[in-house]
């Protein structure tokens, strides 16, 4: 039952990768998730925040970044998104940023928990989940 609940939480999860993330994590994430892409190798690389923010607006991804810009809720409101994911990490290897990373995405399916409007902010131990608008 998990194993079908984690393939469908997969399919429905597509993520638009910032190009500050390691390519091996984003190579990973992309054969992963599908319908994934990274800024790094599409026609996105080198585009400002605000165009990052529009397109995955427009088609519907999730943004998994380690850029801080994108906490700014004011700038980049949540409203009728996806959702992003920020990792904040501090003095983590390629490996051990893989592995938390991977393991929130996991852990985030296995819950059920919606990201859709949904901040998610992961730093070395702890997951924090913010939207920026009141229900």
């Amino acid at each position: 039952m998990f194993q079908l609940y984690q393939n469908i939480g997969r399919n429905l999860l597509k993520f638009l990768i910032d190009e500050n993330i390691p390519l091996k994590l984003a190579e990973l994430i992309v054969k992963t998730y599908q319908g994934s892409i990274s800024v790094y190798k599409s026609n996105l690389r080198g585009k400002s925040d605000n165009v990052i923010y529009k397109f995955a607006k427009q088609h519907k991804f999730v943004i998994l970044t380690m850029d801080k810009h994108f906490l700014n809720l004011i700038i980049y409101p949540l409203k009728q998104t996806e959702g992003r994911i920020v990792l904040r990490f501090k003095n983590l290897g390629l490996f051990e940023i893989q592995q938390k990373i991977l393991n929130t995405i996991e852990l985030l399916i296995k819950q059920g928990i919606n990201i859709e409007e949904k901040l998610i902010i992961v730093t070395n131990n702890k997951i924090r989940i913010k939207s920026n608008f009141r229900v």
